[in-house]
């Protein structure tokens, strides 16, 4: 006689077994899947964090470098006077460095407009009447580079390029230079 009841018991067994091993490969795969998953979220929190920093970094890189532009702006005024002078060479210098700095960084309208107040403040002798606002409003641009409040309007604008152009043609014209030398 064949045991019946040995061979169910071992088919049950087996299939027990089996079940269990199979039940087993899909936990690891989905366990696989979630880890994997993890580690994708993971990263790019991680990449979304460095470039966040980065870019924090970036805007205190700009603003230090325009402060310092302003600054050195205030150290050439102060000389202003001084004509020919070892301190009024020294101011210019300054101001020079921190210009070309500031154009390594700045979008090309406003290094335009940080040239045209520098060379504005440069001139021997002279505080041009317009400087103050032409300061102002690149103060203004700097900001708005920067992502601060105050951008400039496209009025503003305007009024910018309007005085730096009158400003500038004014002081190249034949009857400021002739009293430059008197």
């Amino acid at each position: 006689m064949i045991p019946w009841s040995n061979i169910v018991t071992g088919t049950v067994g087996l299939a027990g077994i089996g079940g269990t091993l199979w039940q087993g490969k899909r936990s690891r795969e989905a366990s696989s899947k979630d880890l994997n998953h993890s580690l994708e979220v993971g990263a790019a929190n991680l990449i979304t964090s460095i470039n966040a920093d980065n870019e924090r970094a970036r805007i205190a890189e700009k603003r230090r470098i325009y402060a310092s532009f302003i600054a050195t702006l205030g150290g050439l005024l102060k000389t202003w006077n001084q004509v020919n002078t070892i301190p009024r060479a020294e101011a210019l210098v300054g101001s020079l460095a921190a210009a070309a700095e500031l154009r390594l960084i700045a979008p090309g309208d406003l290094g335009v407009k940080a040239e045209t107040v520098l060379t504005i403040a440069a001139a021997s002798g002279q505080i041009h009447e317009k400087f103050g606002i032409l300061r102002l409003l690149l103060i203004y641009s700097m900001r708005a580079d920067l992502g601060e409040a105050s951008p400039l309007s496209p009025e503003q604008e305007q009024v910018f390029k309007e005085y730096s152009q009158s400003t500038l043609a004014a002081m190249s014209s034949p009857a400021n230079n002739d009293q430059d030398k008197s």
